[in-house]
């Protein structure tokens, strides 16, 4: 049954997508909601035709233009805020553009921490607003204050706190939240979960699946690896201490040792990324390789830098042991990706990976700043391929249950679409 008719509600509904980076989260449910015959428009400040090349017939796409820049004389706890003022002020003018030519939308869906969302309220009303909560800053036990080796500064805390100011407004201006995960809603205020609904973005499980027949060619001149070559993975959008870069490094050398057949594959930027930056003129690849990089066997230890979503894909599928590490934050979709791709994934034992992982059923854990511990999982992992393979069945399993992006996500989050304009 084709979705404009299992959600027929939908039809003739007007619906407004906002997001300065559209699609973004809304890759799949806007097309879904196009289908189902809304009157859908969207808001960004990117490009539209990062959205319209994506739908099957036209629709109203409005790139917003900011009235102002970004100040740079004030208060540095406030260039956040700032930011999102400026996208505000410039989304109220294309939002009381349509009101004024009669377009009032019945329902708006945005992410709640850009700013461009701000005055949705104030100029319709009478529409029911659906808000994507993404993370709260400074709740107890995350990220913050979690890395006794890069400790966080007052400065940090209290810059970082700010933030919160957003979404403790976009709380109480939205009918209805949504958190991609159980630990995201979880960081905010417990007052506020009775209006978060956990509703993931959802995998293509249909995409990410095991291939026996995969191949990866490492340069002009280097190895053709697969399936029978012991592969480690570990991606990343940066290679960075957030993400576990240095507790994965340093457990390299002895895992290197005892399989000297064995290459990983590291995927990732050396620029950008959520903590702290390392210093100027230096990358964290090049401190820890300084660290532990002559330990190891630089032909078998290949950093790919991004990479397209092909070669990202082909690389899970490679994998005899994926490391997904991660400070208490937002939980990365590469991980669930590998469990879909039926890789072995040995994760940290922190709270946005324990609600997918559970040890030694679908998965690994090992305490995030153990180096030893992860070598030696490691090391069981790659020596006992048969003893695995029921954990990396029933890690596919899990993401088709819970995480299906046709199947699970998607329903899930139209039916919420239904109930919040029934």
């Amino acid at each position: 049954m084709l979705i404009g008719q299992q959600y027929a509600e939908l039809k003739h509904k007007k619906i407004l997508f906002m997001h300065p980076n559209l699609p973004a989260q809304f890759k799949y449910l806007i097309p879904a909601v196009v289908e189902c015959g809304a009157d859908v428009r969207g808001l960004t400040f990117s490009n539209p035709a990062a959205v319209l090349n994506i739908l099957k017939r036209p629709v109203t796409i409005e790139q917003a233009k900011p009235l102002s820049d970004s100040s740079e004389k004030i208060d540095p706890w406030l260039m956040d805020m700032d930011s999102k003022v400026v996208r505000a002020r410039a989304a109220r003018e294309v939002l009381m553009s349509w009101k004024l030519q009669g377009w009032e939308p019945d329902l708006v869906i945005g992410h709640t921490g850009w700013g461009d969302m701000q005055s949705v309220r104030t100029v319709f009303p009478s529409s029911k607003v659906i808000g994507w909560f993404e993370y709260y800053y400074c709740a107890p036990n995350t990220d913050l204050g979690f890395d006794s080796e890069f400790p966080t500064t007052l400065e940090q805390t209290q810059k970082a706190e700010f933030k919160n100011l957003w979404p403790l407004w976009m709380l109480q201006n939205v009918d209805v939240g949504v958190s991609a995960t159980a630990f995201q809603k979880r960081v905010h205020p417990e007052w506020a979960w009775s209006k978060l609904h956990v509703i993931h973005e959802g995998i293509n499980t249909d995409v990410c699946v095991p291939n026996e027949e995969v191949t990866i060619q490492i340069g002009q001149n280097g190895p053709l690896l697969s399936r029978s070559n012991k592969v480690i993975t570990f991606v990343n959008r940066c290679l960075e201490p957030y993400r576990g870069f240095h507790s994965f490094i340093r457990a390299l050398p002895k895992v290197l040792e005892q399989h000297p057949d064995a290459h990983v594959l590291i995927i990732g930027s050396d620029s950008g990324g959520y903590g702290a930056q390392p210093p100027k003129g230096s990358t964290w690849r090049q401190i820890f390789l300084n660290e532990v990089g002559h330990l190891m066997n630089p032909q078998r230890v290949h950093f790919l830098g991004s990479v397209s979503y092909d070669v990202f894909l082909a690389a899970l599928q490679l994998s005899k042991a994926h490391v997904y590490l991660t400070y208490p934050f937002v939980l990365s979709w590469s991980m669930l990706e590998a469990m879909s791709c039926a890789a072995p994934v040995i994760g940290s034992r922190t709270e946005p990976v324990e609600d997918v992982i559970k040890h030694g059923e679908n998965g690994f854990l090992v305490d995030f700043f153990d180096s030893n511990a992860l070598s030696e999982t490691l090391n069981w992992v790659l020596s006992n391929p048969d003893s695995v393979v029921p954990i990396r069945s029933q890690a596919r399993q899990t993401i088709q249950q819970q995480f299906d992006l046709t199947r699970v996500c998607l329903p899930k989050q139209l039916e919420l679409l239904i109930d919040s304009v029934s």
